[in-house]
């Protein structure tokens, strides 16, 4: 099984989920109100976790990660021959998790949905002490002009961070090593989607949405790169021991 076969079926699971979180979100609009009203507490006036330093702390810590990586990556693209023996990596790598995070997390998220959803973030609507209304997900209003709350930049960013570091390493893995590795990954990209919606600066379906988008720009960009066509775990093994041993014959 090579690695092509892999991402063709991640990209029908999520396109399988993303189909079933759309139903579960338009028969269900208050589903945001409900999970973010879980986190408010109304005699402060105020999300539970939007004013504790600890937090506040590891939410920068994620936030920082989730972008270290593209950053990184960008740099070596741009500085080409220019960068250091010991910093170089394939080319196909550093341009597939550069162009990952410019076609997710910059253009998809930042420049086009949060510009254009006019969606109020949790902590500014009425329902919450703010002074706009809410919106329902997949309905684009007037509440919000500028960095709007969907989807979620953080959780995006988290998202591409785990896809990228997952198509690149997890096909090198066996066995329970690679599940183990993967399932971390995820609970990564879970755990930065539910902090967004402790601190009140998005809704369940911000989050879901975002992680989801992802899923599907990542995988794309993997492909267009020509990563795909790899061996994946066991099989990889079999295919190195293979080429190993003809090279150890006379």
């Amino acid at each position: 099984m090579t690695n092509g076969t892999v991402i063709g079926r991640m990209l029908a699971a999520v396109l399988v989920t993303a189909a079933l979180a759309c139903i579960l979100f338009l028969r269900f609009p208050q589903l945001d109100l409900a999970v973010s009203r879980h986190y408010f507490d109304a005699a402060r006036g105020g999300f539970l976790y939007s004013h504790a330093p600890v937090w506040e702390a590891v939410r920068a810590v994620l936030r920082a990660s989730s972008y270290a990586l593209g950053v990184g990556a960008i740099l070596l693209c741009a500085l080409g021959p220019r960068v250091p023996l010991w910093m170089r990596l394939p080319r196909r790598v550093t341009g597939f998790v550069a162009a990952s995070y410019v076609a997710g997390p910059v253009v998809f998220v930042n420049l086009w949905m949060k510009r254009s959803s006019g969606r109020a973030r949790p902590r500014n609507v009425t329902e919450f002490g703010g002074p706009d209304h809410y919106t329902p997900p997949f309905t684009f209003a007037d509440q919000c002009h500028v960095n709007c709350s969907f989807v979620s930049a953080e959780t995006a960013g988290m998202a591409t961070l785990c896809l990228t570091l997952g198509l690149l390493i997890a096909p090198r893995l066996t066995g329970v090593r690679r599940w183990l590795f993967v399932a971390g990954l995820a609970a990564l990209v879970v755990f930065t989607g539910w902090l967004r919606i402790a601190f009140g600066g998005h809704f369940l379906s911000d989050t879901v949405f975002a992680a989801l988008a992802m899923g599907l720009i990542v995988p794309v960009v993997y492909l267009a790169f020509g990563l795909a066509e790899q061996p994946v775990g066991r099989e990889r093994a079999r295919a190195y021991g293979a080429q190993t041993a003809s090279r150890a014959l006379p």
